[in-house]
């Protein structure tokens, strides 16, 4: 794996962590900590976006190692597996907890809650995930020498008509048609993006665009959702939202920075080379270590930037820690692979 792609893998996972240590943005108020929050939310909202970028730069050429069967042979192994095993044991969690209770369990329960991702929450991700890798083979089958071409024209129309035209109608108060959107899905749009930036170059001119673009964007994020929730009493979303130019804008930014970023600090890449193989585990267990921290020490306040940010980096390395047990185990390994 290129090194760009390693360390934006293990800064994601982090992303992650802390977004999820940060859950107390959602509830508005007026007081201090809810600004910190706001940028916190607003500053590592990149990590799904990029995270389907990564998929798209590191995936879409599988016909050049294997074909249409083994790709999705792979992908069960390495994530449909992980995900229903880590929704069946965090089902097993809340009936230990008692927030379900064994009468309720069914198949019409399994299958409902499992699906829509009632039980753990936080693995949503999965969902939109495999309806990406269902497209792959489409993206892949398009010849080599046209995509620098397709994939740009596609990112560009998406861009005007799915992400910038919605974006300003709301904003001057109109409907937007959405059957002018482009029929994409809309994570599909970070998986072209991140293949088309991984492969082609990007001059230092349009480059220079990408960036201030994407501070723009993390601005109207921050800025925006600020002013118009504290002006309604209540977290207002016309500037969140993955599939939202802000968060698009900016994701992009930060994709091509990485991609041309070409030194590296030795000590950051051994601090990556320790967590890299682990991202996917720390995934899926790190909601469990915030669960029991809460329990455990119930008298550190979630509001802290304390608990935000400093427990959030515990959780982050103790993850890790599990997750690297946890693979020399050889049937633990098959539910956290690397």
């Amino acid at each position: 794996m290129k090194k760009y792609i390693s360390v934006l893998t293990v800064l994601c996972s982090l992303a992650v962590v802390l977004l999820h240590s940060n859950g107390c943005f959602w509830t508005f108020s007026y007081e201090s900590y809810w600004i910190s929050a706001n940028i916190i939310e607003s500053v590592f909202y990149f990590a799904v976006p990029i995270f389907f970028m990564i998929s798209g730069a590191t995936l879409l050429d599988y016909h050049d190692r294997y074909d249409t069967k083994t790709f999705f042979i792979k992908r069960v192994k390495k994530t449909v597996i992980p995900f229903l095993a880590w929704s069946v044991i965090g089902l097993l969690y809340m009936l230990y907890y008692k927030v379900y209770s064994v009468s309720e369990i069914g198949e019409r329960f399994l299958i409902n809650n499992i699906l829509n991702t009632n039980i753990i929450s936080i693995y949503w991700y999965f969902i939109p995930q495999f309806a990406v890798y269902l497209f792959f083979p489409f993206l892949s089958g398009i010849c080599k020498d046209k995509r620098k071409e397709v994939f740009l024209y596609i990112i560009i129309v998406y861009l005007v008509f799915n992400a910038v035209l919605p974006l300003c109608f709301s904003i001057v108060g109109l409907t937007y048609n959405s059957d002018l959107r482009v029929p994409i899905t809309g994570y599909v749009i970070y998986t072209i993006a991140g293949y088309y930036i991984d492969n082609y170059k990007i001059s230092l001119k349009y480059r220079r665009i990408i960036y201030l673009s994407g501070a723009a964007g993390l601005l109207l994020h921050i800025i925006g959702t600020w002013y118009l929730s504290y002006r309604t009493g209540a977290i207002v979303d016309l500037y969140k939202g993955y599939v939202n130019l802000p968060c698009i804008l900016y994701s992009f930014a930060i994709f091509t920075f990485f991609k041309y970023h070409k030194t590296w600090n030795i000590k950051l890449l051994k601090i990556v080379n320790f967590f890299d193989g682990t991202t996917l585990g720390i995934y899926l267990i790190h909601w469990f270590l915030l669960d029991q921290c809460n329990k455990w020490f119930p008298f550190i306040s979630p509001l802290s930037l304390f608990y935000r940010v400093i427990i959030g980096l515990i959780i982050f390395v103790l993850s890790a820690g599990i997750i690297k047990a946890f693979q020399k185990i050889p049937i633990i390994r098959m539910i956290v692979p690397k």
